[in-house]
């Protein structure tokens, strides 16, 4: 009966045991995967589908974030140019040479008006110290420089003439270092003359009371006064009678000629002797 009865127990055991393995064999319960599709049905429908009203609100947010982005943009470029509007003369001074030495470097004249379009400078300013800055440097080229100027329509007449006059004004000073800053103002003014965004007439009474500071009364310019002003109009008179098509004429009166002649020499036959020699 002992054995029988342990004969019963190993008999259970192994049936256990062999119901044990038959359950790992067997294909996983599927309970786990069902639970969770269940669970997934019991879940808000918010919480699996946007609505239209969660789509605006997201649409609006993204809207109010773009527009915050270009607020700052905005507000960053104007910055900027308020910074650039604030350069120093001795900062323009410096962009102008760097300008002026590519554009001599590379003959590229196009790409030196565009930057001195760009230059935070009203146009007298600009013109001026692309002529001041140039005649500073050790070799430019004068032609070339006239055609840049000539190509140059950020600046109207009156902003041509503003920059003659101050560049008149500060000659008598620049001939000091350059000794032919006269002559190579005369050629770039006259070129500008023929091209029409000067007057022969406003460069030359300019040439005449052009100074850093007013001289006493009766007295001439610095720039008459050491006989630049005549150099100057030579050069001029000489380069515009020249460029003049058939039947065009030059004329200037002899009142402003006599302007120009230093006082020790000024009279009416110097005027007319030098108005007979351009042909006028």
């Amino acid at each position: 009966d002992g054995r029988d009865g342990r004969d019963g127990r190993d008999g259970m055991r192994r049936e256990k045991s062999s119901r044990g393995f038959d359950r790992i064999d067997a294909p996983p319960r599927t309970f786990s995967k069902n639970r969770t599709q269940e669970q997934a049905s019991l879940r808000p429908q918010s919480s699996m589908r946007r609505s239209p009203s969660s789509g605006s609100a997201m649409n609006e947010r993204q809207d109010r974030s773009e527009r915050s982005d270009k607020s700052r943009t905005s507000a960053s470029e104007a910055a900027s140019t308020e910074v650039v509007q604030s350069l120093s003369e001795e900062e323009l001074v410096r962009k102008m040479k760097t300008i002026l030495e590519e554009l001599y470097t590379n003959k590229d004249e196009t790409e030196a008006v565009k930057e001195m379009k760009d230059l935070p400078a009203p146009g007298d300013a600009t013109v001026k110290q692309a002529v001041i800055t140039s005649m500073d440097m050790k070799s430019f080229d004068v032609e070339l420089l006239s055609r840049v100027l000539m190509a140059y329509d950020k600046a109207d007449a009156s902003a041509f003439d503003g920059a003659a006059n101050q560049v008149l004004a500060e000659l008598a000073d620049l001939v000091v270092d350059v000794p032919m800053a006269t002559k190579n103002c005369g050629r770039i003014f006259a070129d500008l003359i023929v091209a029409g965004k000067l007057t022969l007439s406003s460069v030359l009474k300019h040439a005449a009371t052009a100074d850093i500071e007013p001289p006493p009364e009766g007295e001439d310019t610095m720039l008459v006064d050491g006989g630049d002003a005549l150099k100057l109009t030579r050069e001029i008179l000489g380069r515009v009678t020249a460029a003049k098509e058939d039947g065009e004429s030059v004329s200037v009166d002899k009142k402003s000629i006599s302007a120009l002649i230093p006082k020790m020499d000024r009279s009416d036959e110097a005027a007319e002797a030098l108005l007979k020699e351009f042909g006028m």
